[in-house]
């Protein structure tokens, strides 16, 4: 594997930029998380290129999918296969969620298991999740 396999993928023209409107403590976790992706630590996690997705969603529960929300997420990037997201909550590794959020006006609704669930400051989780089933919408330009 060359150097430039192990490198980060992610594509910039994908989807729009929300985060202005997130609460600053948000908006200062996902900074603090993406500087510390400089990090060799970080390198060679995705196979996939996702794209930069600033998108606000929730997450319930699979076993009880007409409950409130277990957490609200803050969506850092994604593909037709992957997302990776912070959260206040930290979420079980294996667990499957439903993921609920609006992306330029289209609701969407779609099963994920988390992958990962690391903590990286305090109150502040850096998860990956894989869709059960590909979600097209968040493909290759798709915004």
């Amino acid at each position: 594997m060359d150097e430039k396999d192990e490198e980060i993928t992610l594509s910039p023209d994908g989807f729009p930029v929300e985060e202005k409107n997130w609460p600053l403590e948000v908006r200062a976790a996902m900074y603090s998380l993406e500087v510390a992706g400089e990090a060799d630590v970080w390198k060679n996690r995705r196979r996939l290129p996702r794209h930069l997705c600033r998108v606000e969603g929730t997450v319930v529960s699979s076993d009880d999918p007409v409950a409130l929300a277990d957490a609200i997420i803050y969506l850092r990037d994604v593909n037709a296969r992957f997302i990776g997201f912070i959260s206040s909550a930290p979420l079980r590794k294996g667990d499957i969620y439903w993921l609920h959020c609006n992306r330029a006006g289209l609701m969407i609704h779609a099963q994920i298991r988390i992958i990962r669930c690391n903590s990286f400051m305090d109150d502040w989780f850096d998860c990956g999740a894989a869709f059960l089933e590909d979600q097209p919408v968040f493909g290759l330009r798709a915004a």
